[in-house]
Formats: C-alpha cells, sequence, structure tokens
C-alpha cells in the first residue's frame, strides 16, 4: 500500500497503473494464476483499478481516495492510495470488504 499524505495521483500515473495485462501477469505469480479467475473493473470515481476471487482467494490492484477535499484549487479529487494484494482463507472476502467498495460488479 502507498498512500499519498499531501497529494493524489495524477490522470497520466492512473492511466499507466490500471493495465488489465499488469493485473494478469500479477494474478499469474499467484496460485490463482493456475486458473482462469474472472476479473472485475473497479468502478470508476474516487476508486479505480481490478479485483479478481477464486474460490476462497482473492487478489486485488486498485487506487482509492482515503482523504477529503483538500481545499487547494488543483485538487482533482483524484485517489491518493494505491493497493495491491493477493489473499486466501475464509476471511479473504471480509479483507477487501474493508475497502468499502471493492467488489465484483
Amino acid at each position: 500500500m502507498e498512500h499519498a499524505s499531501e497529494t493524489w495521483f495524477s490522470d497520466l500515473t492512473l492511466a499507466k497503473a490500471i493495465d488489465a495485462t499488469a493485473f494478469r501477469d500479477f494474478l499469474g505469480r499467484t496460485i490463482m494464476g493456475a486458473g482462469r479467475p474472472a476479473i472485475s473493473k473497479v468502478p470508476r470515481g474516487q476508486g479505480r483499478g481490478f479485483v479478481s476471487m477464486d474460490g476462497d482467494c482473492i487478489a486485488f490492484h486498485f487506487f482509492k481516495r482515503i482523504k477529503g477535499v483538500t481545499g487547494f484549487d488543483n485538487d482533482t479529487q483524484n485517489p491518493d492510495t494505491f493497493i495491491v494484494g493477493f489473499t486466501c482463507g475464509d476471511n479473504a472476502a471480509s479483507f477487501v470488504d474493508r475497502f468499502g467498495f471493492m467488489s465484483p460488479a
């Protein structure tokens, strides 16, 4: 996880980082890569990225806006936090639910 406490990610950074091919490559480095897990896109707005569930495993790669409005004239409300991970087990889905919006569409 990376959080930019005093700033946010630019549109250019987001466009380069939110790449379905890169997410599939990430999945390939996990036990989920052996199957063909469905990949869902995280909705736009204050969160962007991908999530995939396969049995009791979940992988995620997304950006989310955590802080509120900063008051800066150039604050576009873009995401300020990047989160990537993979976990398996009975509580995998509840772990990701803590992020509030990150569930398959």
